[in-house]
C-alpha cells in the first residue's frame, strides 16, 4: 500500500553537501543552505513514520515545537558535519 521506504542516509547527504561545499571555499552559511536545499528537495513528500531516528541525544525538547518537522529543523547543520 505505501511501498517499501526510502533508502536514504539523511546524514550522509547532509554531510557530503556540507563537506564539498566547505571544500570549494564556500562559506558556513552557503554550505547550510546548499545542505539544506538538497535534504529539503530529497525529503520533500515524504512521509515521517519514525521521530526515534533523529539525532540522539536531541539538542531541543521536542514539546517545544509546533511538530516533528519543526523539532527536527531545530538541529543546526554545524553540529552534525565538521568544518
Amino acid at each position: 500500500m505505501y511501498g517499501a521506504p526510502p533508502q536514504l542516509d539523511a546524514g550522509a547527504l547532509v554531510c557530503g553537501v556540507w563537506s564539498a561545499a566547505r571544500s570549494r571555499g564556500r562559506s558556513r552559511v552557503e554550505a547550510a543552505d546548499l545542505a539544506y536545499a538538497a535534504a529539503t528537495e530529497e525529503l520533500t513528500g515524504a512521509r515521517v513514520v519514525d521521530v526515534t531516528r533523529l539525532p540522539t541525544p536531541p539538542r531541543t525538547v521536542g514539546s517545544a515545537h509546533a511538530s516533528p518537522a519543526a523539532w527536527a529543523g531545530a538541529f543546526p547543520v554545524k553540529s552534525v558535519c565538521s568544518g
